[in-house]
């Protein structure tokens, strides 16, 4: 069959919600529509378009993060990729293409190169030169470098074999889909042949029976990791479940599966599936309800929420916590949602370093994490809280929204979900959205009027507290196009640092990692291009209860290489935060203050002010050691209707703050900036160094 003949102008000019798109096997289509409405865009394949000579401008794509082109043997350029070069991760070219060899790239035709030959399996015709007079012959430096980056998987190796890019062994027949009778996973035998295979449908083909070992190992893999389908013997044969089953404590996950929240089972649902493959695997088919219940389930978190953030720097959805039973907009407590009191787990991985192999299979290191049970939880409370608040909160951040307005909607949202209770739960510490050159620590005092704008680039600070564990984690929001390379810089120096550290990791090294990912960027901003810098002097750090920097024994974590060989310790908190900047990369005290805190070992000086006596006594009260803003004092409760419910608004209190600051009894964190005219950017998680393996708390599907 031919496929498709025709796509009408303005397919895509609507699906703004988008995220992926495949068009394969249309023989004969001749052109494609516009892209301009795909701007959520993530995924994008074009497969076996054998008349297709032109793929559309990608201007609109700049969500990309991977694209296939698979057999379009008329296509001779491709369209600028300069708007897909920050987020592309994935690019595949891995058949017969001309763009390699035809002059497009460098300007020198190569008719002998593999990729312009003639492909025998489709009669695809050897590929021609492109003609001198052509406007587009010539590709713009960013498709060139974009090409080199991921030469390999492009124009770098010899086109594969048509049959193996369709990842199966054989071409597809009708016995082969017969074999299979629409059974997805089923165990089959390849017709005229004694070859055991796997039915699966390839690249949304018909599902066939498969002799491709790659598939029979990835269906292995995701029964061992409890993703996907569950197992089903009677189908898929008793002897591979068990065998993907077994000895499960005893190995780690296999490399390049993903291992987040919504991926990695908890230890309940591992010893469900062990149990079931040590019997034989009957449990797993003993009752067609539990597999539909657990199809509902799987299918309400794939399609859980349908709101796009409103911005750029995040993705996910902005009503994905309906996904646990949340309402919309979010009003239940958290806790409420958890009656069980086990709160989602974190990101799992492991630690850094070879010398840490040995944690993931401990028994005595297991023992040690039971005994820490609680304070596990009390962070993925904070850490539950965090990811539905700051949803929330991206819902609201749109041009022209007042800063004080959104941090107090914010904040009211946190005390609300996290079920405020004075000390024992609440805020971490105050809202930061800190704009432009300024780095950190700004947030509105009462009287600011500051609004958000287009051009603006606001860093959102959120902290969330259970029983004194403090959840940190921070993004970065911008609406204009041109900031997405220092977006992209701050967030991939931030994952840099996570991966690097782990029990035992100098910081002085974790530093140097960062740095490295963050100066490898360069952003151009009104035509004129700068250098991506690490701020030198921010740096992320350890967090201790009610102690957002880790109290006396507090370590800070560099974001630049330095002789630091002081190392992380297993039990430790940390929160590792990167800023990013097209200025010199250092920060000085810049406006008014507007965050306390009360210091923890505080002297006992005499006060002779009665004003500085009766705030610190409320300050002791309402916010212990924790941060807090002017924000709260002004409110009529003080600062927490838990405990002052009576009322306890502060007044005149400004010569009495300074009194205390001057004793040397609590220390103001004015905003700090860099060079006025520059653009910073941030991003920042928390994790806990567990004894067998690192937990990122905050990790969510937005960043």
């Amino acid at each position: 069959m031919p496929g498709l003949l025709a796509l009408p102008d303005g397919l895509f000019d609507s699906m703004h919600r988008l995220t992926y798109l495949h068009l394969g096997v249309h023989e004969v289509l001749p052109r494609l529509p516009s892209f301009q409405g795909l701007v959520n865009l993530r995924y994008l394949t074009l497969a076996l378009l054998g008349s297709l000579r032109e793929v559309p401008a990608f201007t609109h794509l700049s969500n990309l993060q991977l694209l296939i082109i698979s057999n379009v043997p008329l296509l001779e350029t491709l369209p600028d990729l300069a708007p897909i070069s920050t987020s592309l991760l994935q690019f595949a070219y891995p058949t017969r293409g001309a763009i390699c060899c035809n002059g497009f790239l460098d300007n020198k035709c190569d008719l002998d190169n593999p990729r312009c030959g003639f492909e025998g399996l489709w009669a695809y015709p050897r590929a021609t030169c492109l003609p001198a007079n052509r406007s587009d012959r010539i590709a713009t430096a960013a498709t060139v470098e974009l090409l080199t980056k991921f030469w390999p998987s492009t124009c770098g190796g010899p086109p594969f074999p048509a049959a193996q890019v369709r990842g199966i062994d054989v071409i597809m027949t009708e016995a082969l889909v017969k074999a299979c009778n629409g059974s997805m996973y089923r165990q089959c035998e390849a017709p005229g042949t004694n070859a055991a295979g796997i039915c699966y449908n390839v690249r949304f083909m018909p599902i066939e029976c498969s002799t491709n070992s790659n598939l029979v190992e990835m269906r292995r893999r995701q029964i061992a990791a409890g993703v996907s389908e569950p197992c089903d013997p009677e189908v898929e044969g008793k002897e591979a479940s068990q065998q993907a089953m077994v000895n499960w404590d005893e190995q780690e996950l296999p490399k390049g599966l993903p291992q987040g929240p919504a991926v990695l089972p908890d230890a309940k649902h591992v010893a469900n599936v062990r149990d079931e493959a040590a019997a034989g695997g009957e449990d797993c088919s003993k009752s067609k309800s539990k597999k539909k219940k657990r199809k509902k389930r799987a299918a309400a978190k794939a399609s859980s929420g349908s709101k796009l953030p409103p911005f750029r720097g995040v993705s996910g959805y902005l009503d994905s916590y309906v996904s646990v039973g949340q309402s919309d907009p979010p009003s239940i407590p958290v806790a409420q949602l958890f009656p069980s009191g086990k709160f989602p787990v974190g990101e799992i991985v492991d630690h850094a370093g070879d010398w840490n192999t040995f944690r993931r299979t401990s028994e005595e290191k297991r023992v040690l994490e039971r005994e820490r049970h609680e304070q596990y939880e009390s962070l993925r409370h904070a850490a539950e809280v965090h990811r539905q608040v700051r949803k929330f909160a991206q819902g609201l951040i749109v041009p022209g929204v007042k800063l004080f307005d959104m941090c107090t909607q914010l904040e009211n949202k946190t005390r609300e979900l996290v079920g405020e209770a004075g000390l024992q739960r609440g805020i971490g510490f105050p809202t930061g959205c800190s704009l432009n050159h300024v780095a950190a620590h700004y947030t509105p005092n009462s009287g600011d009027d500051t609004v958000l704008t287009y051009g603006d680039v606001m860093k959102v600070d959120i902290g969330v507290h259970v029983n004194g564990h403090i959840v940190d984690s921070a993004f970065t929001v911008a609406f204009d196009s041109q900031f997405d390379s220092l977006l992209e810089a701050a967030k991939r120096a931030t994952e840099a640092g996570i991966a690097s550290a782990g029990i035992d990791a100098r910081l002085g090294e974790i530093g140097g990692d960062i740095q490295e990912v963050m100066e490898s960027y360069e952003v151009t901003i009104e035509g004129k291009t700068y250098p991506v810098k690490c701020v030198r002097n921010l740096c992320g750090h350890s967090i201790a209860p009610y102690s957002i920097h880790g109290g006396k024994n507090g370590k800070s974590v560099p974001i630049v290489k330095t002789n630091d060989d002081t190392k992380m310790e297993e039990g430790e908190v940390f929160a590792i935060e990167t800023f990013a900047t097209t200025g010199r990369g250092y920060v000085v005290d810049h406006g008014e203050c507007s965050h306390y805190s009360k210091v923890l070992d505080a002297p006992h000086v005499p006060l002779r002010l009665p004003r500085a006596k009766k705030l610190l006594n409320h300050i002791t009260r309402t916010f212990g050691t924790l941060p807090w803003c002017r924000r709260w004092l002004d409110r009529e409760d003080g600062g927490s209707a838990t405990i002052n419910p009576k009322g306890a608004k502060q007044e005149r209190y400004l010569v009495a703050l300074q009194n205390l600051v001057n004793m040397g009894i609590v220390t103001a964190h004015p905003p700090v900036a860099d060079i006025k005219g520059c653009y910073t950017a941030q991003f920042e998680h928390s994790f806990i160094l567990r004894p067998t393996c690192k937990e990122i708390l905050s990790r969510g599907d937005d960043y």
